[in-house]
C-alpha cells in the first residue's frame, strides 16, 4: 500500500496466472475435445462406408486426443475381424483398457466380461470392471455384479448386495435381473419370501419372453397348488407356465414340464421333454429323470438307466451318484427267479 492506496498493479500480476492459466488450459482440452469428435465423425463415416483401414487411422487420431468412443470403436473393429492384426486379442484389450481409462462405461463392461472366458475366468478382475460400469449406470453389468455377489465369485458373497445390483438393472429393463431378483425374492435367502414381489419382476421379464421368469412363475403357481389341492386353477397354471418355458427351450422348464406331464399321466410326452433338456442342454437332472425312468419300470432296463445315471454323475449330479450306488449293491445279491 502506498499513501494509502491498494497497490492494484501488484494484486493484478498476482491474479493474473491464477485466472488465465486453467482458463487456457480448459480452451486447449475443449479444442482437442472437439478435434477428437470431428475425428471420430469422420471415422464413423468412413466405417459406415467399408473403408475400415482409413476409418481405424482416424479413430487412432481421436483415441491419442484422449476420444474414449473412438478407442472403443477401434476395440470393436478388431472385434469384428473388420481389422486385420497379428494379435488381434491384444489389439482388443490394449484398446479397451484406453477406452476405460478415459471414461468409457461400455469398454469397462467389455473388459469385465472377457475376464470371465474361459479357459480360466479372473472373477475378481472381472467384479472391479463390473463395478466401474455398474456404477455408470450400465444395467447389464449391474446384473452381472449381481450373479457374482449372489455366487461369492470375485467378492465377498452378499445377497442384499446382489439383490441392490439386481434392482437396479431390473429398474433398467433388464429382463436376467428382473427373474434373478424374482428367484431370490422367492427363496428368501436372507429374509422371507417375497412371492407377491416375485411375480411383480417375473412377470416383467415373462413379458420380454424371457424363458427362465415363467419357469419360476410355474414354480410359484405348483407351490399355491401344494397349499391348496381343492384349488385346481393353480396346477393348470402352472402347467402352462412349464410349457410355455418349454417351448423357449429352457433346461429347468423342460424338466419341470416333464415332471408337471408324468404326474398327469402323459408319460410320453414327459421323456420328449426330458431328452430334449438332454439333446440340447446336456441338463444333469433331465439326464437323472431318464434314468429313475428307466429303473422303475416293471420291467427295468438296468442298461439304459445306468447309462443315463452315469452320465448325468459325471456331471456331479449327487441323486444320480447314490443311485448308481444303489444299482451297485443290487446287482452284487442274488435274485429271485
Amino acid at each position: 500500500m502506498s499513501n494509502g492506496k491498494p497497490n492494484f498493479l501488484a494484486l493484478y500480476f498476482i491474479l493474473t496466472p491464477v485466472i488465465l492459466v486453467p482458463v487456457a488450459a480448459i480452451l486447449f482440452l475443449l479444442v482437442r475435445g472437439d478435434e477428437g469428435e470431428q475425428l471420430y465423425n469422420k471415422a464413423l463415416a468412413a466405417a459406415a462406408g467399408g473403408n475400415y483401414e482409413q476409418a481405424a487411422v482416424a479413430f487412432e487420431a481421436a483415441a491419442k486426443r484422449g476420444h474414449a468412443e473412438s478407442c472403443y470403436s477401434l476395440a470393436r473393429l478388431y472385434q469384428s475381424g473388420r481389422l486385420k492384426a497379428d494379435n488381434p486379442q491384444e489389439m482388443i484389450y490394449v484398446n479397451l483398457i484406453r477406452a476405460s481409462l478415459h471414461g468409457s462405461i461400455p469398454a469397462a463392461y467389455e473388459l469385465g466380461r472377457l475376464s470371465l472366458l474361459p479357459p480360466e475366468a479372473d472373477y475378481a478382475q472381472a467384479a472391479l470392471y463390473f463395478h466401474t460400469a455398474a456404477l455408470g449406470g450400465h444395467a447389464e453389468a449391474q446384473f452381472e455384479l449381481g450373479k457374482l455377489y449372489e455366487q461369492g465369485n470375485g467378492v465377498k458373497k452378499s445377497t442384499l448386495l446382489a439383490k441392490e445390483f439386481y434392482r437396479k438393472a431390473a429398474g433398467q429393463g433388464n429382463a436376467g435381473a428382473q427373474t434373478a431378483l424374482g428367484i431370490l425374492l422367492i427363496t428368501g435367502n436372507d429374509s422371507k419370501p417375497d412371492f407377491k414381489q416375485a411375480e411383480k419382476f417375473l412377470y416383467q421379464a415373462a413379458g420380454q419372453g424371457y424363458a427362465q421368469a415363467f419357469t419360476a412363475l410355474g414354480f410359484i403357481r405348483e407351490k399355491s397348488a401344494e397349499k391348496n389341492p381343492d384349488t385346481p386353477i393353480f396346477d393348470a397354471q402352472a402347467g402352462e407356465f412349464y410349457c410355455h418355458a418349454a417351448m423357449l427351450n429352457d433346461p429347468e422348464g423342460l424338466v419341470n414340464y416333464g415332471d408337471w406331464l408324468m404326474r398327469h399321466n402323459e408319460c410320453k410326452k414327459a421323456l420328449a421333454n426330458y431328452r430334449q433338456a438332454v439333446d440340447k442342454h446336456n441338463f444333469a437332472p433331465a439326464m437323472h429323470r431318464l434314468g429313475v425312468y428307466y429303473f422303475k419300470q416293471s420291467d427295468p432296463d438296468y442298461k439304459q438307466a445306468k447309462k443315463y445315471f452315469e452320465q448325468a454323475a459325471a456331471s456331479g449330479y449327487e441323486p444320480s451318484k447314490k443311485n448308481l450306488q444303489i444299482m451297485t449293491d443290487k446287482s452284487a445279491k442274488p435274485t429271485n427267479p
